[in-house]
């Protein structure tokens, strides 16, 4: 009697945690800046939010919100932080992230606006950071990072100085985060990383949003899982999210041909399963993250 009920518990621990893995997912938010004030727009997202149970709203275009007015200012910012509230208190969403390219953005906008909520539930819950200091192209003379950031942080424009700005941006986001009495995590996108450097990226962040992007259905393990051998080889401590892109090239295309996203997020757990399953053992999966809510509607849109 008493092994069979151990045999219970064990089974339903078990299934809770893959439950677990699929119940928790992120979206984010692209085009925030023309959504927010909207009560249409708001009202589609959260509606958008709660049929596909999406549980964390990553926000984009906070820098165009921030030329509206400036989010630290809590006579100005009240309809952000009723926007806030309203996701969290009427639509299941648990929390909300704000995202920025470098640690300057947090310093000047973001976190000023949490600072001047009193209310935590009007807080964002997690400061995001989306610099690709992987993609070559911008990060030498003539691209994005190099002109808008290294630059202007006497860097010269190479990946080591743009890893470097990835780092120094996300200590400031840390030490930030610590200043308030609200447990604000820290994550961070990545995509290709070396095995040195995710080394010292996991010591500042609380979660990885880890790029998937692949539009068929057999590569959707095989694509991350040397970058996930390098997570797990630096023993990393920290929550891993798959990012899925629902683009026309990538994810999107599959659910043409699929009768819903939530196959994919199963068919990874499978294929991980069943050709290296030790991976989710030593590393704390945490669902999965889409990019973004505009072409998932377009997805959605084009099959229906």
């Amino acid at each position: 009697m008493k092994l069979s009920y151990l045999l219970l518990l064990m089974s339903t621990s078990v299934l809770l945690g893959q439950v677990d893995k699929y119940k928790h997912r992120s979206l984010y938010v692209d085009n925030f800046a023309n959504i927010l004030g909207s009560n249409n727009s708001e009202k589609n997202l959260f509606e958008f939010a709660a049929q596909h149970e999406i549980t964390e709203l990553i926000l984009y275009d906070l820098n165009k919100v921030n030329q509206r007015f400036w989010l630290g200012d809590s006579t100005k910012n009240q309809v952000l932080a009723d926007f806030i509230v309203e996701a969290k208190t009427k639509y299941g969403i648990k929390r909300i992230s704000a995202s920025g390219e470098s640690g300057i953005f947090f310093i000047e906008a973001i976190h000023p606006y949490n600072v001047s909520r009193k209310n935590k539930i009007e807080r964002f819950d997690i400061y995001n950071l989306e610099y690709e200091y992987w993609n070559y192209p911008q990060s030498v003379p003539g691209g994005y990072y190099c002109e808008t950031y290294l630059k202007n942080a006497q860097l010269k424009c190479n990946r080591k100085n743009s890893f470097k700005y990835y780092i120094q941006s996300l200590d400031v986001m840390r030490m930030l985060a610590d200043e308030l009495d609200h447990d604000i995590k820290v994550e961070a996108y990545i995509g290709n990383f070396k095995k040195s450097e995710v080394k010292k990226i996991i010591l500042h962040v609380d979660r990885l949003l880890v790029h998937d992007y692949v539009k068929r259905e057999e590569r959707l393990f095989e694509y991350v899982e040397q970058r996930l051998h390098h997570l797990e080889d630096a023993k990393a401590n920290i929550e891993i999210s798959i990012l899925y892109s629902m683009e026309s090239r990538y994810l999107g295309k599959y659910l043409l041909d699929h009768p819903s996203f939530y196959e994919a997020e199963k068919k990874f757990f499978q294929f991980l399963n069943k050709w290296d399953s030790d991976l989710d053992e030593h590393l704390k999966f945490r669902g999965f993250t889409y990019y973004n809510y505009s072409h998932f509607r377009y997805a959605e849109n084009i099959k229906y």
